[in-house]
């Protein structure tokens, strides 16, 4: 299993969340100004994104695993992260990360 490597100095900018992946693509709440980076997780099922607005699928999109560590997506101009469960039951915890000043 991969080791998740985090930049030495990034902080959370806002809350971690909970979101329980519905039968529809979701994206997170809005992107705080300072967020730089999305760290996310997939808890009980498999979950999918995209991060160019696409809809993800059961079958289209990146792939996060459960057995995955967290990874830390960096977030750029025009980014828009969308989530979507392989299978009913799917959990994403996720939290927006930032720079330290």
């Amino acid at each position: 299993m991969a080791e998740i490597v985090v930049p030495e100095k990034v902080v959370p900018v806002d809350t971690h969340k909970t979101e329980t992946v519905g039968g529809s693509a979701f994206s997170p709440t809005a992107t705080p100004n300072a967020a730089r980076y999305l760290l996310v997780q997939a808890l009980a099922q498999n979950v999918r994104y995209t991060l160019d607005g696409t809809t993800p699928s059961a079958t289209v999109g990146f792939q996060l695993k459960t057995t995955d560590t967290p990874i830390l997506i960096p977030i750029g101009k025009g980014m828009v992260p969308r989530f979507f469960r392989e299978a009913s039951g799917a959990i994403l915890q996720y939290c927006w990360m930032g720079d330290s000043t």
